[in-house]
């Protein structure tokens, strides 16, 4: 794929660093032109994102064959027209097929806090189960009551978990892309993740692959599904 590729209104999840940390966020493509692309001006918890020229970015987006990633920084701004940043285009993209992201059953605890953009930002933190899991996403069971609070494609999270060949926790952004209840109550949220640090999404497919490997010498077939 080329950036020409790109389709104006793209979701691209960009990453950036600022003051020694890892900051994520969302924006779409305004337009792309010769060199050069044109995307949102950033909000990060309902605020301006401010970056300088010349900030590196690695951009991350995803279509139906896989996902691409690829390196850029800042070039220009734009404040008269409709605000935006003006990106380099990038010397390559890289395409990480779907089957880089399997997914495998588990049991993982975790925690899902209403994101800030959410009209239940102030609601108390979900109780949950992760029970399957990929680099790119998660299948959570949850209560038939959050279930029919939070239900809704789109709604927002931080997702709290730590994989259990870690003791570190770690937080991920992450929205429902799908509902799924069934009349015994069971009730699951699917997660996509739009905000996951790079050695995090790694470590996922570590603790995959292991898992997985485990699974199929215990069992003698396969026991995971592409996301």
């Amino acid at each position: 794929m080329k950036p020409k590729d790109l389709k104006i209104r793209e979701r691209l999840e960009c990453i950036v660093h600022q003051n020694g940390r890892e900051v994520h966020f969302l924006v779409r493509v305004q337009d792309v032109e010769s060199g050069r692309i044109r995307v949102d001006q950033p909000i990060v918890d309902q605020r301006i994102l401010h970056l300088e020229v010349g900030t590196n970015m690695k951009i991350h987006f995803h279509r139906a064959d896989g996902s691409y990633e690829f390196d850029t920084y800042i070039i220009g701004k734009d404040q008269i027209n409709m605000p935006c940043l003006i990106i380099a285009e990038p010397q390559e993209m890289v395409r990480h097929q779907r089957r880089e992201y399997f997914r495998v059953d588990t049991s993982i605890d975790t925690t899902l806090i209403p994101h800030e953009s959410s009209n239940h930002k102030d609601a108390d933190p979900i109780e949950a189960e992760i029970v399957n899991i990929s680099a790119g996403g998660a299948k959570v069971k949850v209560k038939p009551s959050d279930f029919n609070k939070f239900g809704r494609i789109g709604e927002r999270f931080l997702l709290d978990f730590e994989l259990p060949t870690k003791i570190s926790l770690k937080s991920v952004q992450a929205e429902i892309v799908n509902l799924q209840k069934f009349p015994d109550e069971l009730c699951f949220f699917h997660l996509r993740f739009i905000a996951i640090e790079d050695a995090f999404r790694r470590e996922i497919v570590v603790y995959n692959f292991h898992r997985q490997r485990n699974q199929l010498s215990r069992w003698g077939s396969r026991h995971y599904y592409h996301r």
